[in-house]
């Protein structure tokens, strides 16, 4: 994506750049800007049992919906959903899951799938098979950022 800002004369560019270095300087603010749809989105798919675009997820077998006793997908105690988090430092945001059953860390297993455990990907993240975001987030998350710097970029 490009981004192209017009500004005619230099007292708007004195203004608009003055502005945006007064809203960086708490760096949090805008890096929880960052946070933001990335955990609403995660939070959507776990409710929605479907990933980013809406693509259900595969379906629990009969056999483990016995032993759940119902059929809600990825939830269990719901501990992977209440481990979703951000954590921001001063240059970076994470976001993602932190749980754990008998020291195994079995968000990555649910997300990307594992042909050892035989599990299906069942993708709660709005990122690809290989980590990175979908350029539809990457895309919000530059309008929130240009909404937070009250920039234009359409």
């Amino acid at each position: 994506m490009i981004v192209e800002y017009n500004i005619t004369g230099i007292g708007a560019f004195k203004a608009l750049s003055e502005g945006i270095r007064e809203r960086l300087a708490d760096k949090n603010m805008l890096l929880e800007t960052v946070a933001n749809p990335l955990i609403n989105a995660t939070t959507k798919s776990f409710e929605s049992e479907s990933d980013y675009f809406g693509v259900p997820w595969a379906r629990l077998k009969p056999a483990t919906i016995k032993a759940k006793g119902h059929d809600k997908i990825l939830y269990g105690e719901g501990k992977l959903q209440g481990s979703l988090s951000s954590d921001i430092n001063s240059d970076e945001v994470w976001v993602g899951v932190n749980a754990s059953y008998r020291s195994f860390q079995y968000g990555l297993s649910q997300h990307f799938g594992s042909e050892k455990r035989n599990i299906p990907a069942r993708r709660f993240l709005p990122m690809d098979e290989d980590g990175e975001l979908f350029d539809e987030v990457v895309e919000d998350i530059i309008q929130m950022v240009g909404d937070y710097l009250e920039l234009d970029f359409k």
